[in-house]
């Protein structure tokens, strides 16, 4: 596959977390009525590792110095500041109050900006991404790899009968899971992929995430990342969207470009919509018309605003 075809598959990777983790959330801020989690999770489970691995996978095409690496993260922290403002006028116009403590609980996922914990994270792994990538590249990566889902294997064990992560771990310091994902990306890129994954793979790990992340553990999903399912269910995504014989598409490369609107805006839409529709004992086929229903919304704003002159400058980080 050409480095043009591989890199439509990476925007591939993007689309499919975009929509994940949008549909995650419906289930945690939405209208619970229309956003049952039984069985859901398990479906969308794999939506924060495969952000992770595809920024280690991205990296280790640049092998990236402090230099860069610096840029990047000065580019983030500008980009949260000025969403800020944005953020608390958008709450006061929904919720009639703004949350201006939001200057700093979004490195802890709070505030306005609960979600941005994932910044806040990945700024941590950049700090270390230049070793990650030489490690990667060395003998040690098997070694590492293989360190790293030991622990997130004794985590999640630990999250099953004890809920560890829920009382000493808050998400964004979730580096064991965020670091290993990176790597992962990053290993893919590096030593290449299954050819023989395909959608029927994702498929069978989809029906097996299901199973096993039941309604019992629902209230325990962020806490199973590491769990061996999850990994090997987003390892099958990848390498699935990998393998896809992707011809040059306009639509998914607009798509993928606005990954940062959505992860930015698909809350306060979330909490929008759910202002406005409210139905009591909602029929079966209302969950999916509601998470179409903020999703368009959503893709609609960032479609717009990345239309914008100066304006999408502001969402490339």
């Amino acid at each position: 596959m050409s480095n043009q075809n591989r890199n439509i598959s990476v925007d591939l990777v993007k689309i499919i977390a975009m929509i994940m983790v949008v549909r995650m959330h419906i289930g945690l801020i939405g209208t619970i009525q229309f956003a049952p989690f039984s069985g859901v999770f398990g479906m969308i489970c794999p939506a924060v590792p495969l952000f992770f691995m595809v920024s280690g996978y991205l990296m280790q095409c640049k092998m990236p110095d402090y230099k860069y690496l610096g840029r990047k993260i000065l580019n983030i922290l500008k980009y949260v500041y000025i969403i800020i403002p944005i953020s608390c006028v958008a709450t006061w116009l929904i919720e009639g109050h703004p949350r201006v403590h939001s200057l700093y609980l979004w490195i802890l996922g709070g505030g306005n900006l609960w979600h941005f914990w994932y910044l806040a994270s990945i700024i941590m792994v950049f700090i270390v991404a230049p070793y990650l990538c030489k490690w990667v590249a060395s003998e040690k990566a098997h070694t590492l790899l293989a360190l790293l889902l030991l622990i997130c294997t004794i985590v999640t064990i630990g999250n099953v009968y004890w809920h560890f992560e829920e009382h000493y771990v808050r998400q964004t310091f979730r580096l064991y899971y965020w670091i290993f994902f990176f790597i992962l990306g990053a290993y893919i890129k590096q030593y290449g992929h299954s050819e023989h994954i395909n959608w029927l793979w994702v498929l069978i790990m989809m029906g097996s995430a299901v199973v096993f992340i039941r309604p019992s553990l629902s209230q325990l999903f962020d806490n199973l990342y590491g769990s061996f399912v999850c990994v090997a269910y987003a390892y099958c995504i990848f390498c699935a969207c990998l393998n896809t014989n992707i011809k040059e598409s306009k639509v998914i490369r607009e798509l993928a470009t606005l990954f940062l609107p959505v992860y930015t805006f698909h809350p306060f839409v979330v909490k929008f919509v759910a202002n406005y529709i409210y139905v009591e004992n909602p029929p079966t086929f209302a969950g999916p018309i509601y998470f179409i229903i903020v999703l368009g919304i959503t893709l609609a704003i960032s479609f717009a605003l990345m239309k914008i002159p100066y304006v999408n400058r502001i969402f490339r980080i």
